[in-house]
C-alpha cells in the first residue's frame, strides 16, 4: 500500500470515528444520559486523530510538502467535513515509487 493510500484510509477511518463520537456517542451522553457510548468511542477517536497526524507528519517530510496542504488535511481532521477538504488533491499524487 503507497503511502498516500495509507494515509487516505487512515484519514476516513478516524474521519467515521469522529462523526460517530459527534452524532452517536455525544446525544446519547448528553441528551439520554448514557456515557458509555464516549467512553468507548472518544479514546478510540484520540488514538485515530493521533496516528492520521502523526502519520501525515511522516508523509509531509518525506514528500515535502507545502504548509497549505499539511494545514489542509490537519483541518480536515478537526471538523465533520473530514476527508472532503483534502481527499481529491492526495487522489491525484503518485505513489513514491513512480516519483
Amino acid at each position: 500500500m503507497s503511502d498516500i493510500r495509507l494515509l487516505r484510509t487512515i484519514g476516513w477511518i478516524e474521519w467515521v470515528s469522529f462523526i460517530l463520537l459527534l452524532f452517536v456517542a455525544m446525544p446519547l451522553k448528553y441528551i439520554w444520559d448514557m456515557p458509555l457510548g464516549v467512553q468507548i468511542v472518544g479514546p478510540i477517536h484520540g488514538v485515530l486523530f493521533m496516528a492520521f497526524v502523526a502519520y501525515l507528519g511522516k508523509v509531509a517530510i518525506t514528500r515535502s510538502w507545502r504548509t497549505a496542504l499539511i494545514s489542509k488535511c490537519v483541518a480536515g481532521s478537526l471538523t465533520p467535513l473530514g476527508p472532503f477538504l483534502y481527499e481529491q488533491e492526495l487522489k491525484q499524487m503518485k505513489p513514491l515509487e513512480e516519483i
